[in-house]
């Protein structure tokens, strides 16, 4: 009885797919989420820079336009609204240099924040732009 059990056990398939479905599955979805959270973190990356672009822009053409540090500040936290910036962590022309501005500490909160090797929020340091006056 016990050998006629133990070959039905071995010849049937049934359950073979559910045993298939639930081992690919966790693999799929950490990819699909890591896959995300890579492209969060990249265009955050990106959009920083850019903030920082267009404070640096705004920093060069301030004494035409009389656009202070407050308010080049906040343009830049404002085009980069997924962030939290200190005011103070933003530096407008530092060591006297024109059309320069350094952003020192930048937090982004994750999408995902599944994996542990990931902080959350993630941090960004020393995000620098530079314009020139022509």
């Amino acid at each position: 009885m016990i050998r006629r059990f133990a070959r039905r056990l071995g010849k049937s398939e049934r359950g073979a797919a559910l045993i298939e479905f639930a081992i690919a599955v966790p693999v799929f979805l950490a990819l699909i989420f890591g896959i995300i959270e890579f492209a969060w973190i990249l265009n955050g990356h990106i959009t920083l820079t850019g903030a920082a672009r267009e404070g640096a822009r705004l920093a060069i053409v301030s004494e035409y336009t009389g656009k202070t540090d407050d308010e080049i500040k906040l343009v830049i936290k404002n085009h980069a609204r997924t962030f939290q910036i200190e005011d103070d962590a933003i530096r407008i022309n530092p060591d006297d240099g024109e059309g320069v501005v350094k952003i020192e500490e930048a937090k982004l909160p994750l999408l995902v924040g599944i994996f542990p090797f990931i902080d959350n929020p993630h941090l960004i340091n020393n995000t620098i732009a530079t314009m020139m006056e022509e």
